[in-house]
């Protein structure tokens, strides 16, 4: 029995950590879908302050990969829009765009810039260095025609660009390429998939929940016991007799 109700207890802690954890960010996710989009149905993040001395701030090749088997009607079930919201220095027109990660690289080849990681919810940098101790400025970034979304403007600047498959680079300029950039960006996101999404999640997480508790139960619930009914005599009853 202090067996059964070890291993009993095991498995419950076992499914009810991810339950409970699911059950959570179903419920997060749920409510964020409902009540935390805009107008235009867009789900907003943690805005980041980013700065840098150099004259590009860029994300890290933001790999997105699609199988070529995989049904349209599924693809346009995961579309999914981004958008990034930046405000830049006052009297300062900011630019933002997104392109392929072998056309950043190209064009800020020998370029100091800062490339933006995140480390337990805050922004930090890798710099990485040009070919020469002056930082040269590359040329207008709104000149360039790789871009596959961009904006450009002085205040508040709103980018939108839908995902697709392959490797991409956002990056964040004044508009003229002259180093010095310092912007807030929020980024958002738009897309069918979360409402199933958080359904999925709470569904599992239920589930895992409540086999847990089954599991506890069934460990602690008491044995039933067999009682059979016993006569008023001691001896051994009796046999009927048959009469003609």
């Amino acid at each position: 029995m202090r067996t059964r109700r070890v291993i009993a207890l095991v498995i419950a802690a076992m499914l009810v950590v991810p339950g409970i954890t699911l059950l959570a960010g179903g419920a997060a996710l749920g409510v964020a879908d409902l009540r935390a989009r805009d107008t235009g149905g867009y789900v907003a993040t943690t805005p980041s302050d980013l700065q840098t001395s150099t004259p590009a701030l860029v994300t890290p090749a933001l790999a997105v990969i699609v199988d070529a088997n995989t049904p349209q009607w599924v693809l346009d079930r995961l579309a999914t829009d981004v958008r990034l919201t930046v405000s830049g220095q006052p009297g300062t027109a900011v630019f933002v765009g997104v392109a392929r990660t072998n056309e950043v690289d190209a064009y800020l080849a020998g370029v100091a810039h800062d490339e933006i990681t995140t480390r337990s919810g805050e922004a930090t940098y890798h710099r990485v260095p040009g070919t020469s101790s002056t930082t040269p400025a590359p040329s207008a970034p709104a000149d360039q025609t790789f871009w596959a979304a961009q904006a450009v403007g002085a205040g508040t600047v709103p980018l939108d660009w839908k995902v697709a498959s392959g490797s991409w680079t956002v990056v964040v300029m004044n508009a003229d390429g002259s180093p010095g950039v310092a912007a807030v960006v929020t980024p958002s996101v738009r897309s069918d998939a979360l409402g199933p999404l958080a359904l999925t999640l709470l569904a599992t997480g239920l589930v895992l929940t409540l086999l847990a508790v089954l599991a506890l139960v069934l460990a602690f619930r008491r044995p039933q016991t067999l009682s059979t009914p016993t006569g008023s005599g001691t001896g051994p009853p009796a046999t009927p007799v048959l009469t003609r």
